[in-house]
């Protein structure tokens, strides 16, 4: 019977011992000035349009430590702010494929986990969107987020040259080497015919003030050699501007 008061009355002390240290022990989450104070930053917060900040205030002093009335003006502002928080869901594509290798940065900021289709909660205002992929130029799209408005889409399309495209951008821009070489040889021949023109139409003159009827065979030979000189000239100017026209137009078709 001893033994058996004993080891009742040991029980009984480690119960309430427990119960002692249960007792002292501190709750967990904010107490009550935590709770006044994250309901103010709240409301601050939402009156700045700071949805984010006020919905993290409002989650602080919603929580069941929070005194009944805080707690109930909490959860109502909270029920409030998430229905207000715009969303965003960011793409992107190429080739009108999704991009899948691209990367986003939101308003500066990096996002970890990349374009994988979930929706992002921002603040109602202007937002700028960058994309980026590896051998495409980055493409920033800048809106303007609403409140109320869910899952709205934000998508980039990144352009790719395709090869045959960049072949026939280098072969139009070339320069016409072939026409243009033509051309000048025409010109020249065509200049120099005329000098030898104008150099026979004097010499001519002098014979004939000076010789003639009577000039030498000399005279009249080198008469005929200018001729001669300023007919292949005029032909040889005449068909290679002729030959770079032709060259001109065939390389343009191509």
């Amino acid at each position: 019977m001893r033994g058996a008061a004993s080891v009742a009355s040991l029980c009984a002390l480690l119960v309430a011992s427990t119960i002692v240290r249960a007792e002292d022990a501190p709750t967990s989450g904010p107490d009550k000035a935590a709770c006044v104070a994250a309901l103010d930053e709240a409301q601050a917060s939402r009156a700045a349009r700071k949805l984010l900040a006020a919905r993290a205030s409002y989650v602080t002093c919603s929580h069941e430590a929070c005194p009944d009335m805080i707690r109930d003006d909490c959860s109502k502002g909270l029920r409030e702010v998430d229905e207000a928080i715009p969303t965003l869901v960011l793409s992107a594509s190429i080739d009108g494929k999704d991009a899948t290798d691209a990367k986003a940065i939101l308003d500066g900021e990096r996002l970890a986990g990349g374009l994988d289709g979930r929706a992002i909660p921002v603040d109602p205002g202007p937002h700028v969107a960058r994309f980026e992929r590896p051998g495409s130029g980055a493409v920033e799209v800048k809106i303007v987020a609403r409140e109320g408005e869910k899952n709205r889409l934000v998508s980039a399309t990144f352009a790719v040259p395709r090869p045959e495209a960049a072949q026939v951008k280098g072969e139009g821009s070339r320069f016409p080497t072939v026409p243009v070489a033509f051309a000048a040889a025409g010109a020249l021949a065509l200049g120099g015919a005329f000098l030898v023109h104008l150099d026979m139409i004097d010499r001519a003159n002098e014979l004939g003030n000076a010789c003639a009827p009577r000039c030498s065979q000399s005279d009249r030979d080198a008469l005929s050699d200018r001729l001669v000189l300023r007919n292949v000239s005029l032909g040889v100017g005449i068909g290679a501007l002729v030959v770079a026209a032709v060259t001109y137009v065939v390389g343009s078709r191509r």
